[in-house]
């Protein structure tokens, strides 16, 4: 019903706000519904739907659009009701702790106190966001720098969707059976090494190849990250933690386009090769803490809440 410019900043506002809310709550149901050893098929499975979901939303929403606007977003609105009813009426309540509101929990709790683990994934997590989401931002610049069109970019984003589609209900086992740190190690270097071949791509072909390599680190981010931080909170912080993580995604994506924009205007091959260096040094980084968390739990088997 937005009909002036600030009606519509302020709706988008709102949205923004409100947009992620769910993400932490429904990240932790899963980590609490579910035990250690397949959470990450479910993270994996959550992510894989996401993504059948948005050929659909695009096709949908290009048919109501063409029949007013309005249809577009009171469908939206009401298909997003209806979830909100289906999971208040059968999503079973988790984490076996009581829902009733005593005066400790209508205190404000700390955002997060300095654990460590916690943080330095965080910062992993923001840098790694913030080499993903140049797919938004600069690859399109690159594309067209290259002499290609605005079709080939979509055509090289459609690449992205075709993977995850195709290789994620595959994999989604086999990300519970290995290592989560080395698994997340191997992501990174994946999304590193696509962005950074970026640099060499010159044709649709070779932006294709790019794509493949990060479209396959992307899988491993989105199955690995929140089960990892899951494991690594104490039962009743795990809304807490997860939220923290999907605060340092959320940066991460709006730190991309004002930084990668900045450097590729400066210098494309800087950026490409930045981004490469930055799954180096994620990689390595993921490996030290991996190491470490998985010593604090072998002591005290799940990572304690002050080691954490």
């Amino acid at each position: 019903m937005a009909r002036s410019a600030w009606q519509l900043a302020v709706a988008l506002l709102v949205l923004g706000v409100v947009t992620d809310l769910h993400r932490p709550a429904l990240n932790a149901v899963i980590a609490d519904l579910l035990p250690p050893e397949v959470r990450a098929r479910a993270y994996s499975l959550l992510h894989w739907a996401v993504n059948l979901g948005m050929p659909v939303a695009v096709l949908v929403g290009g048919v109501l659009s063409e029949h007013g606007f309005w249809l577009l977003f009171a469908g939206d609105a009401f298909t997003t009701g209806t979830f909100a009813a289906l999971v208040w009426r059968f999503l079973p309540e988790a984490g076996g702790a009581s829902t009733r509101l005593g005066p400790a929990a209508l205190r404000l709790p700390r955002v997060v106190s300095p654990r460590p683990a916690l943080v330095t994934f965080a910062a992993v997590s923001f840098v790694a966001f913030l080499v993903y989401f140049q797919n938004w931002t600069t690859v399109p610049l690159a594309v067209i720098d290259a002499g290609l069109t605005n079709a080939d970019y979509g055509a090289v984003m459609a690449i992205n969707g075709v993977v995850v589609a195709g290789v994620q209900p595959a994999v989604a086992g086999a990300l519970d059976r290995g290592p989560r740190s080395a698994l997340l190690a191997g992501s990174y270097l994946l999304v590193g090494v696509g962005f950074g071949l970026t640099a060499l791509a010159g044709s649709l072909p070779a932006f294709a190849v790019t794509v493949v390599l990060w479209s396959l680190g992307e899988i491993g981010l989105a199955a690995l990250g929140p089960a990892f931080v899951a494991d690594l909170a104490p039962a009743h912080l795990r809304g807490r933690y997860l939220g923290v993580y999907g605060a340092a995604v959320a940066a991460g994506a709006a730190a991309a386009p004002l930084a990668g924009t900045a450097v590729y205007r400066a210098d494309p091959g800087l950026l490409w090769a930045v981004c490469g260096g930055a799954g180096v040094l994620m990689a390595a980084t993921q490996v030290v803490l991996g190491r470490i968390t998985a010593r604090g739990a072998g002591r005290g088997g799940q990572v304690s809440e002050e080691g954490a």
